[in-house]
């Protein structure tokens, strides 16, 4: 039967080895969960492009009503439309800036992804649609946005 300093040592050998697997398992269980953030937001981002390119007159409703030049007028319906598919690009996004906060994707994921774009300076964005639009949003969502867009 082996002495108490033998079993002593083979215990700590045996916890230590079952941490570095630990630490190995949520090494890889981090990056797995990167890689399906990445994936669902390059996802999210197909079905909205796919959904302005398929109907040509939503696409055109949308980039008149939150053009940063004179915005045309719009129909209710057609107004409605555009502003249902800037909640869809917003939800987009703040979904996106949560996923960075905690790790997920990186800062850049939010630029490809739309962050950028010029309907944040139209002046149908700024002065109706997100005052509305950022009660509802996360709060530290509404203040990266609102430093990314001037606001």
């Amino acid at each position: 039967m082996p002495g108490k300093e033998v079993r002593d040592t083979l215990g700590l050998l045996a916890v230590v080895a079952s941490l570095v697997f630990v630490g190995v398992e949520i090494r890889q269980n981090t990056a797995v969960a990167r890689t399906q953030a990445r994936n669902d937001l390059a996802t999210l981002n197909q079905e909205w492009l796919m959904q302005l390119a398929a109907d040509l007159d939503l696409s055109e409703d949308f980039d008149a009503h939150f053009s940063y030049e004179e915005p045309r007028d719009l129909s209710a319906t057609e107004e409605i439309r555009a502003n249902r598919v800037m909640v869809v690009l917003l939800r987009r996004l703040e979904n996106a800036y949560l996923l960075f906060e905690e790790g997920l994707i990186p800062e850049s994921a939010l630029t490809s992804y739309g962050m950028q774009g010029p309907w944040f300076s139209s002046t149908q964005f700024r002065s109706v649609f997100w005052p509305s639009f950022k009660s509802a949003a996360d709060p530290s969502f509404v203040e990266f946005a609102e430093s990314t867009w001037g606001l």
